[in-house]
Formats: structure tokens, C-alpha cells, sequence
């Protein structure tokens, strides 16, 4: 399937294109005989020579938008999450958190210098009908694939994440400003670590009048 979606030159049957289910791309043959009344308008992207049916990019276009959306909503606590768990593991030097949130964004710059580079010697047509200069495209699949591998090891590594019960989420706010201690007015921190406190107790308040109700 992949090699009918990237090369123009498998496209010898009519069978092998079902006009309007984009990205199939359309051949010569079903160009040249479209019906637009039927099949709806052509378009083609900017400084490629594929064609797609309007009403199909659409409909996708419709659809990727809606998962990135959820994506989105699910995917956004999980940083929160991961510093929560490094702080678990360093509450005995803080000092490390900014080290190795540090190498994260590291690791994330050098991945996008590595897709860059693929992408760059990526082609999609690779043997196009047509022997013209500046044929070739980029084959954005290969960033697709890219991403699911970096989210399937990213799954895997969450999987042995372990949240430690001796600290209460409440209390994280704590340790976030230990990790900057040095880096912080002494004022400010005491200020901090009052206003802590002070919701620590009315919660336990609060939770002490509502049993004492029940």
C-alpha cells in the first residue's frame, strides 16, 4: 500500500485508484477523463504535481484537526507528570531537576535536526513519469513514522514511572522551589512556603469539619 501511495509508476490498473479517498493520488487516465459534476473540483498543493479531490482533503483535513485536538487534551497533563516524578527521584539533590529537564529539550532539538536531515533526503516520487527537472517531493510519511516510534518509547519508559505516596501533590510545590532555592530572594521562598502551609491547614480543616458532619 505504501509503495502505490508514494510511486506514481505502480498506477497500471484501474483498480488500483478509488477516486475521492485522499491521499490516493489520481492517475493520467482518471485525469483525463474526470468528471467533474461526479468527482467534484481538483486541487493540487503548492509546487507539487499530485491532485486530490477537494471535498476528500477536506474531510481529512476535518479529521486530522480532530485528533490533534484530542491529542492534545490527553496528552497535556503528562508533563506536569513527568517533572512530578523526577522530583520524586531527586528529592535527595533537587538540584539535578534543572539538569535533566536540561537534556530533555536537548533530546528534543536534536531529534528535529535529525527528521530535518531526513526529510531533506527524503523523495516521494522516485521514479516519476515524467522527466522534467524539480520533480521530486518530500515524503512527509517518514515524519509520521518518526513520531509514533518517539511516542511508542516515550509509552514504554512511562510505563515504570512510580509515584511515591510519602508526598502528599499538594505538597510539590515544596520541592519545586528547594530545586531554585540558591536562585530566589529568601523572602520570597519564606513567603512561599507560608502561603503552603496556610492551604495545607485549611484543607486538613475543611476535610476535618466535613467527616465530622458525616
Amino acid at each position: 500500500i505504501l509503495e502505490k501511495i508514494i510511486d506514481l509508476s505502480s498506477y497500471k490498473k484501474e483498480d488500483d485508484v478509488v477516486p475521492g479517498l485522499s491521499p490516493l493520488a489520481l492517475t493520467k487516465d482518471t485525469v483525463c477523463n474526470y468528471d467533474e459534476d461526479l468527482y467534484g473540483v481538483l486541487v493540487s498543493p503548492p509546487h507539487s504535481t499530485r491532485v486530490y479531490r477537494k471535498p476528500a482533503v477536506e474531510q481529512v483535513f476535518l479529521l486530522l484537526l480532530l485528533l490533534v485536538i484530542l491529542g492534545e487534551f490527553f496528552s497535556s497533563p503528562s508533563l506536569a507528570l513527568a517533572d512530578s516524578v523526577i522530583l520524586t527521584y531527586v528529592s535527595d539533590n533537587p538540584k539535578k531537576f534543572g539538569t535533566i529537564r536540561l537534556l530533555g529539550s536537548f533530546g528534543w532539538g536534536f531529534a528535529m535536526f535529525i527528521m530535518g536531515i531526513g526529510l531533506d533526503y527524503s523523495e516521494t516520487f522516485r521514479n516519476h513519469p515524467c522527466p522534467t527537472t524539480n520533480t521530486t517531493e518530500k515524503n512527509y510519511t517518514l515524519c509520521f513514522v518518526a513520531y509514533s516510534l518517539f511516542m511508542l518509547a516515550a509509552m514504554l519508559i512511562a510505563t515504570q514511572f512510580r509515584f511515591g505516596k510519602e508526598q502528599r501533590p499538594d505538597e510539590a510545590a515544596c520541592t519545586v522551589i528547594e530545586t531554585r532555592i540558591d536562585e530566589i530572594a529568601p523572602a520570597v521562598v519564606e513567603k512561599a512556603r507560608i502561603r503552603q502551609l496556610q492551604v495545607y491547614y485549611i484543607k486538613n480543616i475543611f476535610i476535618h469539619f466535613s467527616r465530622k458532619k458525616n
